[in-house]
């Protein structure tokens, strides 16, 4: 398939595979907004951005996405200020059709031909690049799916895997099936589409399990790390130290597992607090409460720098967001 003059817009969860004609110009910036509504943002780029074609077509199966994409060559990065920007979490599934694709996350990188399947996260920076006319299949899936069934899957990213046998092979033909047969899939059954479909990719996707062991004991730590902060957000004392000191690991070791991520285990730390303090100004069981009453319950002892913090992370004050609801004492 040729793309012409025409870019065909994803419209997320509402319309599967619906094509609308854009009027004339513009093409490269409408192109950017449907791909950021499917894979978050990019900062994209094309050798010429006023003559830019692509066609996107997306499905959604549940809480999923089959997408399929035919683009001319382009280039694109995800860096930790654009992911900082985002609340998703995403894992992304790659089949490419046609034409050549470079991924590249974290110290692992893959030239994707015909016939190689890969993954990618969103929680993570990457770099793409394509050098022909490109045609690819994604299946996007909130990676806390994945992780239930894989738990190392996030160290797994810009691997290789063959789709021409065995699981790879099942998996890439399930995928161009769904891409192909919307219009005769019974909607009603999506629940259990996705379920099939997630578990065929766990399938295919077992045979790249780490062998190293320290690398998939990182990743069960930070699980257990992040879990451990939810529980204990209202512990003004919590603090990477104490954190360390409760899984009997070394500060050092413990912000290394960390370092891949976006954001820090302090980053984290303050991120669920201000969360918390959200959803407790948003709700009527805690409006006995004044602001700085909510700040100090989940953890935060200086209400300036909780104030700051809260607008920086939501872009409104603690009692603006309080008023979006009702008149609460601040």
């Amino acid at each position: 398939m040729t793309p012409n003059s025409d870019v065909i817009e994803s419209h997320g969860i509402s319309d599967a595979w619906h094509v609308e004609r854009f009027p004339e110009g513009g093409n490269f910036g409408k192109f950017e907004s449907a791909l950021s509504r499917i894979h978050g943002r990019w900062n994209a780029s094309a050798e010429d951005e006023n003559e830019f074609s692509a066609h996107i077509s997306s499905r959604p199966i549940s809480d999923m996405l089959i997408t399929r994409l035919n683009s001319l060559p382009l280039t694109g990065n995800r860096d930790n200020r654009v992911i900082g920007q985002e609340d998703d979490d995403l894992i992304s599934i790659v089949l490419v059709e046609a034409g050549v694709q470079r991924l590249q996350q974290g110290a692992r990188e893959v030239l994707l031909k015909p016939g190689v399947l890969t993954i990618w996260g969103s929680s993570r920076p990457a770099i793409y690049e394509t050098r022909d006319q490109v045609q690819l299949i994604s299946l996007v899936i909130p990676a806390q799916r994945l992780r239930t069934i894989l738990p190392w899957i996030d160290d797994c990213c810009a691997h290789p895997i063959d789709s021409m046998t065995g699981s790879g092979f099942l998996l890439a033909s399930h995928l161009k099936s769904l891409t192909s047969c919307q219009a005769s899939v019974n909607r009603d059954n999506d629940v259990l589409l996705a379920d099939a479909t997630l578990q065929l990719a766990a399938y295919a996707l077992c045979g790249i399990k780490p062998e190293n062991r320290p690398l998939l004991r990182r990743h069960q730590l930070r699980t257990e790390v992040l879990a451990h902060i939810r529980r204990n957000i209202s512990d003004a004392d919590l603090s990477p130290a104490s954190i360390a000191s409760t899984f009997n690991v070394s500060a050092s070791y413990l912000h290394r597992v960390f370092q891949g991520d976006a954001f820090s285990i302090s980053d984290h730390i303050r991120s669920c607090r201000l969360e918390a303090c959200r959803q407790k100004l948003e709700a009527s069981t805690f409006s006995h409460l004044t602001i700085t009453e909510i700040c100090f319950s989940c953890g935060f002892n200086d209400s300036a720098h909780f104030s700051r913090s809260f607008r920086k992370q939501f872009g409104m004050s603690p009692s603006q967001c309080r008023r979006k609801f009702s008149d609460r004492p601040d």
